[in-house]
């Protein structure tokens, strides 16, 4: 069975939404795409942006779980598209020490148009995406900076200090 790796981004960091949509799919890593940021426009998309960083889990995915990431992704609609890009895989514990490998990686990018303006996330997606942060331990600073440069006004008020809206780069 032949495998690929897919980077995501989105609400498939969540891992309990990926077993049920990808069973055969696990995780190898995370990493970064460079120079790219996320965006939203309702959901999470990602565009290019020199000197920006979009942290993403690394998943190792088979021909079927291909094929109902296209279906939730909206690939036959044209919402989205797959490219392959090249991801920087953290290798190791995070620290001064820690190394890097570039990898290729699928990825889906959103076909934009002006049917589908920058707009904000609802909070129930914002949190999916959220847990999927936290979970595989990826600080949220981009996430709330996406979500705030969409209009997005339900983002951690009651910790503002938990997302850093100063910084753009993490």
């Amino acid at each position: 069975m032949r495998r690929k790796i897919y980077a995501a981004y989105g609400s498939n960091l969540h891992i309990h939404q990926m077993r049920r949509r990808c069973p055969d799919a696990y995780v190898i890593g995370q990493g970064y795409i460079d120079d790219y940021e996320l965006e939203f426009r309702g959901v999470a998309t990602i565009k290019p942006s020199p000197g920006q960083k979009v942290p993403v889990v690394l998943w190792s995915i088979s021909q079927k779980d291909e094929v109902a990431l296209d279906r939730y992704e909206g690939v036959a609609s044209g919402l989205y598209r797959k490219e392959t890009l090249e991801v920087i895989m953290e290798l190791g514990k995070k620290g001064s020490s820690q190394q890097f490998k570039k990898v290729a990686a699928m990825v889906y990018i959103m076909n934009v148009n002006e049917s589908k303006p920058i707009a904000p996330p609802s909070s129930y997606y914002y949190n999916v995406i959220r847990e999927g942060y936290m979970h595989h331990g990826i600080h949220p600073h981009p996430l709330a900076v996406a979500a705030i440069l969409s209009g997005a006004k339900f983002i951690d008020e009651a910790n503002p200090s938990a997302w850093c809206p100063f910084e753009r780069n993490f």
